[in-house]
């Protein structure tokens, strides 16, 4: 989490005892959350973690070449070196002491039919789930390039061009040329932070207000935000959320 902090904080500001790496744009510099992939088609930023939704736009849009990696695991290594005879311990061949999961980011979402809508309206938006979830819908939506196949054998199909080495008209592949790593990404992918509690998102919302508005912008500092009335009570809800936990 300090990490994650570290990146956008100027090199000259502490992070819980470790100054900060001024590598990654402050969310006002992109406009916030909603201009960041404009920022990356300007290349105002050299990455950026989304996902499959934005493969439309960046073909259309982007001047630039452009591919997708996975997301990074956090991974603790030996600092002895002791496998590359390298004291740092900066060796390629570092032993890993202790690693974090394969996470993903894929963006899936499900389709719902009303309980206000008639019956008529029912019966054809079930229609509508039935063919887009089926092989042809699943089919189509992918090669607009949006959407992973929720059916495996399509999604992971190599010859047909359905999902992975998608071509244009001309026979010329498209990128992403790294396509499976989405697959990967919705293989791995589980409910998001906001599915934690019984309250949604009422645990995350004030403390990521104040640490994406006033932290990462550089307005107040990682010790105002850890020792600020929304950390400490969100910290309260998570500890009632445990005890809780523990007590069933």
């Amino acid at each position: 989490f300090t990490e994650f902090v570290r990146l956008s904080t100027d090199a000259d500001v502490s992070v819980d005892g470790v100054n900060g790496y001024a590598v990654s744009a402050k969310p006002t510099a992109m406009g916030g959350d909603g201009a960041k992939s404009g920022s990356f088609l300007g290349q105002k930023i050299n990455f950026l973690v989304d996902g499959r939704w934005n493969v439309t736009s960046f073909r259309n849009t982007a001047t630039f070449a452009w591919d997708v990696a996975p997301l990074p695991i956090y991974k603790a290594y030996n600092n002895t070196g002791v496998n590359t005879g390298d004291p740092s311990g900066f060796g390629m061949n570092r032993t890993v002491i202790n690693h974090g999961v394969t996470a993903g980011h894929s963006g899936s979402v499900a389709l719902a039919v009303s309980a206000m809508a008639s019956s008529n309206e029912k019966a054809a938006a079930w229609d509508f789930i039935k063919y887009i979830a089926g092989e042809e819908g699943q089919i189509r939506q992918s090669k607009q390039g949006f959407a992973i196949p929720s059916q495996k054998h399509i999604a992971m199909d190599t010859e047909h061009g359905y999902f992975l080495n998608q071509k244009d008209v001309e026979g010329y592949m498209l990128p992403p040329y790294n396509a499976e790593i989405f697959i990967e990404a919705a293989m791995h992918e589980g409910e998001g932070d906001w599915s934690y509690l019984k309250t949604g998102s009422a645990w995350i919302d004030k403390w990521a207000q104040y640490l994406n508005n006033q932290v990462r912008n550089g307005v107040k500092s990682f010790n105002e935000f850890i020792n600020s009335a929304d950390f400490t009570d969100t910290f309260n809800v998570i500890k009632e959320y445990t005890k809780a936990k523990l007590e069933f």
